[in-house]
């Protein structure tokens, strides 16, 4: 068990959450707001990464014709997919 010592600001906030009913419990509460942490940790790595390969040039352009090939193939290899993991046991 963990104790957790909030400031005044973050108690009221906490409480107020709590006396709405959004949730059942402080635990339920800090668990879920630890998991919003976790999704916005994992975003921000995947933007920084997005910006490293911009900024490196690790990108593909396309024009009109190139993305509908390229949204085909992706529809493709979807299906592709798809299909495999139904004919799987």
């Amino acid at each position: 068990m963990t104790t957790v010592q909030l400031n005044d600001d973050n108690e009221r906030f906490v409480s107020n959450m709590l006396a709405e009913g959004l949730y059942v419990s402080r635990d339920e509460l800090l668990n879920d707001a630890i998991h919003s942490l976790q999704r916005e940790h994992e975003w921000r790595r995947h933007a920084e990464e997005g910006a490293r390969q911009l900024r490196d040039g690790e990108y593909s352009t396309f024009d009109e014709e190139s993305l509908a090939e390229y949204f085909e193939d992706v529809k493709r290899r979807g299906r592709e997919r798809l299909a495999a993991k139904k004919a799987a046991p």
